[in-house]
């Protein structure tokens, strides 16, 4: 398959090169090496994606190790054309003589006229219709979800439209992100690292939501919100220098 692969990364980020791995072989082999970030950034086309592939892995072979698996959408378009087609033929005899007329779009009446004063009548009408579907190539959309990591910082990303992030704590968890985060805002502060679950309370206001941890822009954990309550992560060995996001996003699913 040819899939066009837009990645956008945070300034001044060491991302890059990647390898692309689909998951058909399980993210085994990669399809396309050494693509550069800049051509990522400004959309890459892969023309070797196995058939049957649904999520891309995006893996950076660089200084940076992080990677972020892309889920791909086939959209087939089918376009209907039709045509119809006319045909008229005259033919002509000596003696008697008598002229016939047919076509697809009208009626014609021929009259001939001989010696003895007989007059005979014929009508004929025929219809022809050519109907042509042709099927363009799929269309293929790549989603791409953009993760800002601040080595020692806490980030909070709310990519909802009318849900909130009300509060993130766990015992003994030094933050210093402010909250709440209204919806399409995201808000960063340091934190100081952390060995227990981590708490967040929302307000679901909209769709369905998925609340995602990151760790170093790896995604730790995902938890579907349906609704307003407190969901919690499990605890996990966080450093104070590591780069800590959380995002809420209206999907409705959530997948690692």
């Amino acid at each position: 398959m040819t899939i066009l692969i837009t990645l956008v990364l945070p300034p001044g980020g060491d991302a890059g090169p990647f390898n692309l791995y689909s998951n058909t072989d399980g993210y085994v082999t990669p399809f396309a090496t050494n693509v550069s970030a800049a051509a990522l950034i400004a959309g890459y086309t892969a023309l070797l994606v196995p058939d049957g592939t649904t999520i891309i892995k995006v893996q950076s072979v660089g200084v940076c190790t992080n990677f972020v698996n892309v889920p791909v959408n086939v959209l087939p378009t089918t376009t209907t054309t039709s045509s119809t087609s006319t045909t008229t033929s005259t033919s002509t005899t000596a003696a008697p003589t008598t002229s016939t007329t047919s076509s697809s779009t009208s009626t014609s009446t021929s009259t001939s006229t001989s010696t003895s004063t007989s007059t005979s009548t014929s009508t004929s009408t025929s219809s022809s219709t050519t109907t042509t579907t042709t099927t363009d190539e799929p269309t293929t959309t790549t989603t791409t979800t953009t993760v800002s990591c601040i080595e020692g910082d806490l980030v909070l990303a709310n990519e909802t439209v009318g849900s909130i992030i009300e509060d993130v704590y766990a015992v003994a968890w030094f933050i210093a992100t402010a909250t709440p985060v209204p919806p399409s805002n995201t808000y960063s502060g340091a934190q100081g690292g952390t060995n227990n679950p981590i708490s967040v309370d929302l307000s679901i206001l909209g769709s369905v939501s998925c609340i995602s941890l990151y760790i170093n822009c790896v995604k730790i954990e995902s938890i579907e919100a349906p609704v307003t309550g407190t969901y919690t992560f499990s605890a996990v060995n966080i450093l104070n220098a590591d780069s800590v996001t959380i995002t809420l996003t209206e999907t409705g699913l959530c997948s690692l």
